[in-house]
This record gives C-alpha cells, structure tokens and sequence, in this order.
C-alpha cells in the first residue's frame, strides 16, 4: 500500500506539474484535484490502519507543499523555505508551465507525448530530469537570440538559478 500510494502522489504531481497553460482557472482546479486525491488517500490509509504522514513521509511533504507553490510569487521559488520539500524536476516542470510556451517542455523539444515523457521520467534520474530540462533552457535561449530579441521570459532565470543550484549540490555530493 505505500509504494502504491507514494507512486499515485508522485504520478499526480509530475502530471500536474506539466500542466499547460497554468492560468488561474486551471490553479484553481489543480488546488482542488489535490483536496480531493488528500481525502481519498486518507480515507483509503486511514482504513487499513495507516497514516498518509507517516507512511508515504517524502511523497506527501512534497505533495502538502505542491498546492501552495500554484499561488508562489516567481521570487518565491527557490527558496527551500517554501520549496525545500519538493524534487527539483517538478519546481522547474511548473515553471515551464508558468511560462510562455516559447520556453518548451522535453515534450516539445523531442517531439515526445506526455505519456514518452513520463516513461522517460520512470526510468531515468532526478539529475537526468535537471539535465533534459537545462537542454530545453538552453534551446529557448538560442532562440530568443535568433530572433534578436534581449528579453527572456520572468521564469527564465529562476530556471538557471534552480538548474545552476541543482548541478552545485550533486558536484558537492560527489565530492563527499
């Protein structure tokens, strides 16, 4: 029952944190999705004498903080205060939701479905997930400077700043 139930919330988050385009209609909707899938878990935890807190711990501190980083100013997000508890690869896949489609998810770029993506996600690590997202950083970039343009989206730097902070720590880890 918990490796089921955390893969039903890591499932859910990655799905959600794909959604595009992240307007507040679809925020709303998402907030809800998630109060819903809390209170299903719970009652099906709850009913085999197990505790979703206790029992699924990382899957649902991420899951708790995937709601309030819907309604996060941008500034907000890399901050471990607010974001600490959530894999980097769902922090950036949301900012690439915020963002303007320009800035393309793996999907895009590759040409993948999401159901390829999500495959590729299964089977591949959270530092392999950072690298494919820098790939389509680098690819949006590219094309703002193609076109001339000197502006990138709002989301474009906290991405680097999030991709930049992620390659420090697995350097630091490495050498630990």
């Amino acid at each position: 029952i918990r490796s089921l139930g955390s893969r039903v919330v890591n499932f859910f988050l990655r799905h959600a944190s794909l959604v595009r385009p992240l307007n507040e209609l679809v925020k709303m909707k998402l907030a809800s999705d998630i109060s819903q899938l809390e209170f299903a878990l719970n009652e099906w935890f709850a009913s085999c004498g197990m505790r979703l807190d206790a029992d699924i711990g990382e899957s649902y501190r991420c899951f708790k903080a995937f709601k309030p980083l819907l309604y996060l100013d941008l500034a907000q997000i890399p901050s471990p205060h607010h974001t600490g508890a959530i894999p980097t690869p769902i922090i950036l896949h949301h900012l690439f939701s915020r963002a303007h489609p320009v800035l393309p998810l793996p999907t895009t770029l590759h040409g993948w479905s999401e159901a390829q993506y999500s495959e590729w996600l299964d089977v591949h690590s959270a530092d392999e997930a950072v690298a494919l997202l820098e790939q389509c950083a680098d690819a949006y970039a590219e094309a703002i400077r193609r076109r001339g343009d000197r502006e990138f989206c709002v989301e474009y730097p906290v991405v680097r700043a999030l991709v930049a902070a992620s390659v420090a720590a697995r350097a630091r880890s490495a050498r630990e």
